[in-house]
């Protein structure tokens, strides 16, 4: 079977390698000219990743030695010598991707005829930003679009609280900036380290389930980050680690201190003046969107999983995280989040769908219907690691199987 991997990114270089390293014929399709996705042209240039090396990297393949947390030009060039390593770069067909379509019993990928097709475009493709009453005439641009202090104003709004926007915030405190956050709802802020040891590595014993650890872990980071939120954030209202927290060890103290001004939802704009929801005003002269993104994915959601929902109100159903339930040779990966870094679970994602691909090709029936007998199809998008990857470990071996 031939295969085409959509995106050359941290995700599609892990995929596309597995399925090469399987004896697979596979084009990589993506609009730039090389490996690396958002880490080649969408990043800031002080981006420091909230990973550690370890949990970066993918397994068997280490990164360089270097300072604990990686910046975005060292996970650039790792990513650059793994794909050169695993063939993924001769691979690389420099394409925008528009459209995914079935075709019989194949694919058409912009009308290029492939038999399967692996959606590896991650979760940072779509920016969101939202649609609000008035006109801005100050410029404003999502944190994707965001390189360095220079692009901001004496008196910058950043609007959304995440790792992004936090980021921002502090370069532009670094920088002499008045800065003031927008912030819709309270969420949980981190350190990146805990007692000296990187909390993205912190895990739980096997042997305690989840839910008491987790309950215990909110309780000491309420209690833990209570001076430095001061009632300005807000207390969450979700149990840490139901979704993803902000990690950042400078953003509290400085919000803390007033290097950083808190408001809450912008609920219009008018020139260079902001209003928001406790009916306050200000004027800035910038505005940075850190409001996430969407899902983007060129195929109809029919064809994934059988709905007809938006992908960024309902995610979709998949296999181990990967396989479509419902179409033959068609594998949606790198839209959920481990807890404790991506690259042991990038690693086990791509075993999973380099076996169900090569036991595709073996199958009349959707290797993901067949695999959903082992696994049922579900739409986490924040998992925890250990449990996940028992779960890949269990779905491969059933792959090899058929």
């Amino acid at each position: 079977m031939s295969w085409a991997v959509i995106g050359a990114g941290y995700t599609g270089i892990a995929v596309a390698g597995a399925m090469i390293a399987a004896g697979l014929e596979v084009d990589v399709l993506d609009e730039r000219p090389a490996v690396g996705g958002l880490w080649l042209d969408g990043v800031y240039d002080s981006v420091r990743l909230i990973t550690t090396r370890r949990v970066t990297a993918f397994g068997g393949r280490p990164m360089p030695p270097g300072e604990l947390f990686p910046t975005g030009a060292e996970l650039l060039a790792y990513l650059t010598q793994v794909a050169e390593d695993s063939g993924v770069t001769k691979r690389l067909v420099t394409h925008r991707v528009e459209s995914v379509a079935q075709d019989g019993s194949g694919w058409l990928v912009d009308q290029r005829p492939y038999d399967g097709v692996v959606l590896a475009t991650g979760l940072f493709q779509q920016p969101r930003i939202p649609v609000l009453p008035g006109v801005l005439t100050i410029p404003s641009f999502h944190t994707r679009d965001y390189r360095s202090a220079d692009q901001l104003g004496e008196h910058t709004l950043v609007v959304g609280l995440g790792n992004s926007g936090a980021d921002v915030a502090h370069d532009a405190v670094k920088s002499g900036k008045q800065v003031t956050m927008a912030i819709r709802r309270a969420r949980h802020v981190l350190p990146k380290r805990v007692l000296g040891l990187p909390v993205v590595e912190l895990h739980r014993p096997a042997n305690i389930p989840d839910l008491p650890v987790r309950l215990a872990l909110d309780v000491a980071v309420r209690a833990l980050s209570v001076y430095w939120r001061r009632g300005r954030l807000g207390e969450p209202r979700h149990l840490v680690l139901s979704e993803s927290p902000v990690v950042h060890s400078a953003l509290l103290p400085l919000i803390a201190g007033g290097k950083i001004g808190v408001r809450p939802a912008v609920t219009a704009v008018d020139g260079a003046e902001v209003t928001f929801a406790d009916g306050s005003s200000l004027s800035f002269d910038t505005v940075v969107w850190g409001t996430g993104y969407d899902y983007d994915l060129p195929v109809a959601r029919v064809l994934v999983d059988g709905g007809d929902g938006p992908y960024r109100t309902q995610p979709p159903l998949l296999v181990g995280g990967a396989w479509s339930p419902v179409s033959r040779g068609l594998a949606v990966v790198g839209h959920r989040e481990p807890r404790h870094g991506r690259g042991p679970y990038l690693s086990a994602v791509a075993d999973l769908v380099a076996a169900g691909a090569v036991a595709q090709s073996r199958c009349d029936e959707p290797v993901g219907a067949l695999l959903s007998a082992v696994v049922r199809p579900d739409a986490s998008a924040l998992v925890d690691d250990g449990p996940e990857l028992r779960r890949l470990a269990r779905l491969t071996e059933a792959a090899h199987a058929l």
